[in-house]
């Protein structure tokens, strides 16, 4: 029995494929469409600026003050 591989002994392999050549299948290039046009339109999302007054921040300072207490007498704070 021999060691060497089957495909190493000298003139034991047939070549059993025959050699082709690839076939490419057709395939139907569609044209690109055109693009869409598009336009930006601006829009100004900023809400207009209001002033805050000196009694705005007195009242907001107030209402924190009350919450904060209110939270201490519920023992949440």
């Amino acid at each position: 029995m021999s060691t060497t591989p089957s495909l190493l002994r000298w003139g034991t392999t047939e070549n059993k494929y025959r050699l082709t050549t690839p076939t490419i299948q057709e395939t139907v290039v569609k044209p690109l469409s055109p693009p869409q046009s598009t336009q930006e339109i601006p829009v100004d999302r900023a809400q207009p600026s209001a002033l805050i007054t000196r009694e705005d921040i007195a009242n907001l300072i107030t209402a924190l003050r009350s919450t904060n207490e209110t939270l201490q007498q519920q023992g949440l704070r």
